[in-house]
């Protein structure tokens, strides 16, 4: 059992600390990141328009509220021409994100085609959550950076939480040249955000992913790390049974983010990770492809959910061909619960990549979208388990 602990950043040149306080709650609770005020795995105190040209101030991806306990926080990597950067900063060439290729092995979760599946017929899910956060307006937040590392880029070693252990990962971390967390112009978290770090690497085929991530010097931090093996086959298990990650939920951001290749090219061919406000989300329940959930809240939606926008929502009256192109997604695929937070899905930022947002997507573009416009797929049992405490798998 963990404690919720509260952290922000401080700074005392040239020493970085995490200052934490710590509520008397489990901490098995959501994502451990973040305020309830962002996209649900970020900061929620950036705007989520300052970096490169994406749109709309939709807020930085804000992990879990100050009630929900701490936890962190998936996008996808299919797109059409690669969206993250490479180990020298620059534009990759497709190697983790071409349109018809799979992050994870294709039999995962993310990818499966839930249009036909049966709807759940339990206790009412969509009347509980009942509306979206940020005034019941589906936006969308464009602050977590997607980068590319390879053989040659430089590891660093980070300094994490012991709390959070075993659900941390202690790998060195292969980190760009040129890069950023998310909400930030570089690897410093200025802005008491999520700060989450996420790096693809291409020699290894692993997906690095860190919450509340900075660098003062020689001296590189974060209060939460997973390592994805992307050649992996994840059981409906995961990295094991109550263990968060980066997101709350306790599976990877990068597979849920929208992108911008895959929204200029007409498809995207994954599911879409979606944040609540914590009063929505069930206590201590969540289904695959969840590993873990929150004690504090006690609504209906347990983490992992599935929702899927129904087939007879009239995807033409939204107001851009993006809008048009995540609607449809939502539709194949559906959105997948991973957070608590205000701002419901969650898009890269574009300040690394090839193709921009600016005419494509904007962050209001989906508001119309309610949450009644969506069905509940069949999951079968929600899975509660004596405690949230992690037990790893090899």
């Amino acid at each position: 059992m963990k404690l919720i602990r509260h952290c922000t950043f401080a700074s005392l040149a040239p020493l970085v600390f995490l200052a934490c306080a710590t509520a008397g709650t489990d901490t098995s609770s959501a994502s451990a990141p973040g305020t309830e005020t962002g996209s649900g795995s970020g900061s929620g105190s950036g705007s989520g328009s300052g970096m490169g040209s994406q749109p709309g101030p939709a807020g930085s991806d804000s992990g879990v509220s100050l009630d929900s306990g701490p936890k962190p926080k998936p996008p996808s990597a299919d797109a059409s021409t690669s969206e993250t950067s490479t180990g020298n900063g620059n534009p990759d060439t497709g190697t983790t994100a071409a349109n018809d290729q799979c992050l994870f092995p294709c039999d995962s979760p993310w990818y499966k085609d839930v249009s036909a599946l049966p709807v759940y017929t339990g206790e009412d899910i969509i009347g509980g959550i009942s509306s979206w956060g940020a005034s019941n307006r589906m936006l969308i937040d464009f602050s977590i950076v997607a980068l590319t590392a390879n053989a040659s880029t430089p590891h660093h070693a980070f300094q994490l939480d012991p709390s959070y252990d075993p659900d941390n990962d202690h790998d060195s971390v292969p980190v760009p040249a040129s890069g950023a967390v998310e909400g930030e112009n570089g690897y410093s978290c200025t802005q008491g955000g999520d700060c989450h770090l996420i790096v693809v690497d291409t020699s290894t085929n692993k997906l690095f992913e860190l919450w509340q991530a900075t660098n003062v010097g020689n001296t590189w931090i974060a209060t939460q790390q997973t390592t994805w093996d992307l050649s992996r086959h994840y059981s409906a298990d995961g990295r094991g049974q109550g263990c968060t990650s980066a997101d709350a939920a306790g599976f990877a951001i990068l597979p849920g983010l929208i992108r911008p290749a895959e929204v200029a090219s007409g498809e995207i061919k994954h599911a879409l990770r979606f944040i609540l406000p914590g009063a929505r989300i069930k206590r201590n329940g969540y289904v695959t492809p969840a590993t873990h959930s929150t004690n504090v809240y006690s609504g209906k939606a347990p983490m992992g959910v599935r929702l899927r926008l129904k087939s007879s929502f009239d995807e033409n009256a939204l107001p851009s061909t993006g809008a048009r192109v995540v609607a449809r997604a939502m539709k194949r695929y559906g959105i997948l619960l991973a957070d608590a937070g205000q701002i419901a899905l969650t898009a890269e930022s574009d300040q690394f990549t090839n193709v921009k947002w600016q005419g494509l997507l904007g962050s209001s573009d989906l508001a119309s979208v309610k949450v009644q416009d969506f069905e509940v797929v069949d999951f079968g049992t929600a899975y509660t388990p004596p405690s949230m405490d992690c037990t790893r798998l090899p």
